[in-house]
């Protein structure tokens, strides 16, 4: 899986300056195809990439580990007594 950092540097690369671009487009060719071609070449490339996803319908995910490390790793370290 993807980490949550790489999701939302995607999500602020790839959705973010879609207004920009659209009114870019529709400024500059005058026309709504230029947009509608836009958004037809962004669906093309998210079903691209959603294809290679794994598939998990009926598996349980709740156990999956998403962060990399194993369970005992994420358990905070007591300090020393006396300290």
């Amino acid at each position: 899986m993807y980490q949550p950092e790489n999701r939302c540097l995607a999500s602020l690369i790839a959705g973010g300056p879609a207004p920009l671009i659209a009114t870019a487009l529709l400024a500059s060719t005058g026309s709504g195809y230029s947009v509608a071609i836009y958004i037809l070449v962004c669906t093309i490339v998210s079903i691209a990439a959603t294809i290679f996803l794994p598939d998990y319908t009926n598996q349980d995910i709740s156990e999956e580990e998403v962060y990399g490390g194993p369970e005992a790793s994420r358990v905070p370290i007591e300090a020393p007594a006396g300290s």
